[in-house]
């Protein structure tokens, strides 16, 4: 199962699935709003009743991913009755003891390993004990219960290098049974081909999508779903 992250997800079957007639791909773009200004998620100034829908259960039909800086479990309060799956980042993270709390709270929760050019992000408090590589640090918040991990290096968001495919297939090696997600530096279709290989099991889109080398309509015979 391969799944491609925008402002929604596009899931790709196995190959025994009978495809659909197009993508099955949503993509919601708004300036200057944070998770916090719709309804769905405590927003008071403006009403956004579509927004509230598609994020509901039944609407949505899926998960839909929040990046909202969550620190400890006090941060992770304020999605209560959100809907949605919080990211808890290792960037922001503020110590490695905080996360059994916060799997307790929202066991579906996605640990995003943050890097810059390969080396972690964050406080070294928010790291597991030896966790110094993407590798360890997979391995470790496996083993504490996490089930999806996104692999997010920012030197590469927006940059023409492509994903870093070699540590990728290192954390894949390490961590089998993670959900591993790929965010940063993601250019084309042969990319998705390359990190599907691999055995990513989905991306974070986003400048691509923005120049145009990955379009809406690229040819995903096996696309089936939205997440």
């Amino acid at each position: 199962m391969f799944a491609v992250l925008a402002a929604a997800f596009l899931s790709l079957p196995c190959a025994a699935a009978a495809p659909p007639e197009k993508p099955n791909l949503v993509i919601i773009l708004a300036d200057d709003m944070g998770y916090a200004d719709m309804a769905c998620n405590g927003g008071k100034d403006v009403v956004t009743p579509k927004l509230d829908q598609l994020a509901s259960d039944e609407g949505f039909g899926g998960a839909l991913l929040v990046d909202a800086g969550i620190g400890c479990v006090a941060d992770l309060h304020r999605l209560e009755g959100s809907h949605v799956t919080p990211v808890v980042g290792l960037e922001t993270l503020h110590h490695w003891d905080e996360l059994p709390a916060l799997l307790a709270l929202a066991p579906s929760l996605v640990f995003s390993l943050d890097l810059r050019a390969g080396e972690p992000l964050g406080r070294t408090a928010a790291r597991p004990p030896g966790g110094s590589t993407a590798e360890t640090i997979a391995v470790a918040v496996a083993a504490a219960g996490v089930r999806e991990v996104l692999l997010l290096d920012l030197a590469r968001v927006g940059r023409p290098w492509g994903p870093d495919f070699a540590r990728l297939a290192a954390v894949r090696a390490a961590a089998p049974d993670l959900r591993l997600l790929a965010g940063g530096g993601v250019r084309d279709a042969a990319d998705l081909a390359h990190l599907e290989q691999i055995g990513v099991d989905g991306v974070l889109l986003a400048s691509a999508l923005h120049r145009g080398t990955l379009a809406v309509g690229w040819d995903q015979s096996s696309a089936s779903e939205v997440r």
